[in-house]
């Protein structure tokens, strides 16, 4: 028998498994189940609670197991806010992302969309929605403006 010299296929595909790799949420379309599924814009313009254009000013990883130091369960991330679209956001908020894959990332000095949601003091953001850095969602926020004008 032969000894082989590379790495077979399930060394490689191991390897590749354990790279780190940024994970984004599963997003299934609530009718029929299918991932890649996106809020429809219309829709969540109407149930969020405010929607502005922010500045990542620092984020914070939270520890809920102390006998885990090294795990994060969740983010505090302090937003400034740029520009209220709709709603009334303080000029400074938080808004809270679990350590899991549908989580909707955000790094210290990004500018980001965000259409935010409201659970009492907290803000958090939907993954599968709209919200984006703001590059991203320049033609997004014209549409936007748009529709917010013709609601009021």
């Amino acid at each position: 028998m032969r000894a082989s010299r590379g790495l077979g296929p399930c060394a490689v595909v191991l390897a590749l498994c354990d790279q780190a790799v940024t994970a984004h949420a599963v997003c299934l379309d609530p009718r029929t189940g299918q991932s890649g599924y996106r809020t429809p814009l219309g829709v969540e313009v109407a149930a969020a609670e405010a929607i502005v254009i922010g500045r990542v000013q620092s984020e914070e990883g939270l520890s809920d197991d102390p006998e885990d130091p090294d795990g994060i369960s969740a983010f505090r991330i302090t937003i400034d806010v740029l520009e209220n679209l709709k709603g009334k956001a303080p000029a400074q908020l938080v808004v809270m992302n679990d350590n899991t894959s549908s989580r909707y990332a955000m790094a210290t000095g990004e500018e980001h969309l965000l259409f935010l949601s409201q659970d009492g003091n907290r803000y958090w953001v939907n993954a599968c929605g709209n919200s984006a850095t703001r590059h991203e969602a320049e033609g997004l926020l014209k549409e936007l403006r748009q529709l917010l004008r013709t609601k009021n």
